[in-house]
């Protein structure tokens, strides 16, 4: 007989919301600021193009980002225990370059991992309706990577369906 460790389905819904949300927000920023370089680069028969292909190399921009922090968060103990981290610390040490509070060298943090302060673009989204209108706590979100994976397969499929379907071709 095991223990359910998933949130409610209340929260694992509100979690979803928030994340799809930010997603969402994240691809029409990336939209309509392809659009309007393509405006002013091209005049407004280009701006459709622009758009298209600011969303597949801004996917592909925020797929890596996502990839590289998804990484190194789950290196990051063992980066700080023997990686370089360790070795800078060890370097350090033995030159005598302790400061006065007894640190040797620098550091990622604590070992436990604490979320990070959300950016003034996150707290505008998480302001909008119906987010708003059902709040998470921030605990319960889902994390940076998942939002930034999820909004990149969201500019991936924007800039598809805008060749595929709407034909928007150079």
């Amino acid at each position: 007989m095991g223990v359910d460790r998933r949130p409610p389905r209340r929260t694992r819904t509100r979690r979803l919301l928030d994340a799809t949300q930010y997603a969402l927000a994240l691809t029409a920023v990336v939209a309509g600021l392809s659009a309007a370089l393509g405006v002013a680069l091209g005049g407004l028969s280009a701006a459709a193009v622009a758009a298209k292909f600011g969303l597949f190399f801004g996917g592909t921009l925020h797929l890596g980002y996502a990839t590289v922090r998804t990484w190194v968060g789950s290196r990051a103990p063992a980066l700080r225990r023997n990686g370089f981290l360790g070795r800078l610390r060890d370097a350090s040490s033995s030159l005598g370059d302790d400061d006065s509070k007894g640190g040797s060298g620098p550091s990622l943090g604590g070992e436990e991992t604490t979320l990070a302060e959300p950016t003034g673009f996150q707290r505008f989204v998480r302001r909008l309706p119906p987010a708003a209108w059902f709040p998470v706590r921030a605990d319960d979100r889902v994390g940076d990577e998942g939002r930034l994976f999820l909004a990149s397969g969201g500019m991936f499929l924007v800039s598809f369906l805008s060749e595929a379907v709407f034909g928007v071709a150079l």
